[in-house]
């Protein structure tokens, strides 16, 4: 209810609480009362403590609809911060397959097959040198193995690849094309790749970047509202739908 009030505001610019409206929404009952028994402990989920945190989207991949939503543990029905659409985070490794490995694909003509390299690698103008969370590296690399181990630098250097063929406004235009809005041609750095640095999202915008891979390059931008009727028969329609950002 918090984030269908929040995007009413944004697609109508009235407040739902004194403006007569018809609010179409994309709420599966189901799913959304799932979400709740987990992060009310009402599940088989365990939680290790009462400090854990989470952030729940469940998303049409298809169409952009948010079916469901997990805003947080303990969400007694105030306006609190909403973990999954407000609470912006590094995205660390789960934005590798989006950013490095989808844009050489596109402009690289990277293939399944693609042999990449896992060696000690230090950024441009830095001294630090990165590893992989093994502490290990692993050489030559199918880029399958790269992605199922989730290894760094490989993911890290095929960015520099993409960013030295297509340019890094050419990236920043991308990523701010499937919502990620805190991403500027200032903040940019390789260590996006990883997630890292000054790279923040939402579990929202991220929901919304994976489903435009799964819907075959088409980015819709995640939305609780189906349809809004005023009562002067004004109808609003989600906004930023059907954009295809990667070719299929």
């Amino acid at each position: 209810i918090d984030t269908v009030l929040d995007e009413i505001t944004k697609l109508t610019g009235k407040d739902p609480t004194v403006t007569g409206m018809e609010i179409y929404t994309c709420m599966n009952q189901t799913i959304q009362n799932q979400i709740e028994d987990i992060q009310n402990s009402e599940s088989t989920v365990v939680f290790p403590d009462d400090l854990m945190e989470i952030g729940i989207i469940a998303e049409n991949n298809q169409s952009g609809e948010v079916v469901a939503i997990g805003g947080g543990r303990n969400y007694d029905g105030a306006r609190l911060l909403n973990r999954a659409t407000m609470n912006y985070k590094q995205p660390g490794s789960s934005v590798k397959p989006l950013l490095s490995y989808a844009l050489a694909f596109e402009y690289l003509g990277y293939s399944l097959d693609e042999v990449l390299l896992d060696k000690p690698f230090t950024y441009p103008m830095e001294s630090m040198v990165l590893v992989n969370a093994s502490g290990n590296y692993a050489g030559d690399v199918t880029i399958k193995d790269a992605v199922g181990s989730s290894l760094n630098i490989p993911a890290i250097l095929t960015l520099q690849r993409v960013v030295d063929a297509v340019g890094r406004d050419k990236v920043v235009n991308y990523l701010n094309s499937i919502g990620f809005t805190r991403v500027t041609k200032d903040n940019f750095h390789l260590s996006f790749a990883i997630g890292g640095t000054l790279f923040e999202t939402t579990v929202k915008e991220l929901a919304g970047a994976h489903a435009m891979l799964i819907n075959g390059g088409v980015y819709n931008e995640p939305h609780t509202i189906a349809r809004i009727v005023m009562q002067d028969g004004t109808e609003y329609y989600p906004q930023n739908q059907n954009h295809q950002v990667l070719s299929p």
